[in-house]
């Protein structure tokens, strides 16, 4: 299970076809676009949601913007994200993600106060867009 683990999460892996830009088809409740570390550009995108609850934050990323912490790997867990090999970071307590790859591009979806339930079920509402898309609904919320 270790080099399942080690090989999913290494950052090693070259990308086989174009990066896939996420938007939650349906914004989470209670939560607001944080416009400062939210950007998007041809490499990654990082979409950074806050709930009124100010302990709470959510973080949608993908491509060079996606975490990949191979420190953590003995919090990893080995799941299915999206249809893809991908893993639940049990996090410290605080909060968890899910992570996964597709066509060799990271994704993470997860944050501080975020159950696992959560992320998953926000990771599998994603939208796929393209980036002009991407940024125009970002544009939309300002």
């Amino acid at each position: 299970m270790q080099r399942r683990l080690i090989a999913l999460i290494t950052p090693t892996v070259t990308p086989s076809s174009t990066l896939i830009y996420y938007w939650p088809s349906e914004a989470p409740e209670g939560f607001t676009i944080f416009l400062q570390d939210t950007s998007a550009d041809d490499k990654g995108f990082a979409l950074v949601l806050n709930s009124s609850d100010y302990f709470v934050s959510l973080r949608i990323l993908g491509g060079l913007k996606a975490p990949l912490d191979e420190s953590c790997d003995n919090r990893l867990r080995p799941s299915t994200v999206r249809g893809q090999q991908g893993y639940i970071d049990l996090g410290t307590g605080a909060g968890t993600s899910v992570s996964w790859r597709e066509n060799g591009h990271p994704y993470f979806v997860g944050g501080l106060g975020v159950s696992h339930s959560v992320a998953q079920a926000i990771a599998e509402s994603l939208e796929p867009v393209d980036l002009t898309t991407w940024l125009s609904r970002l544009e939309q919320t300002r």
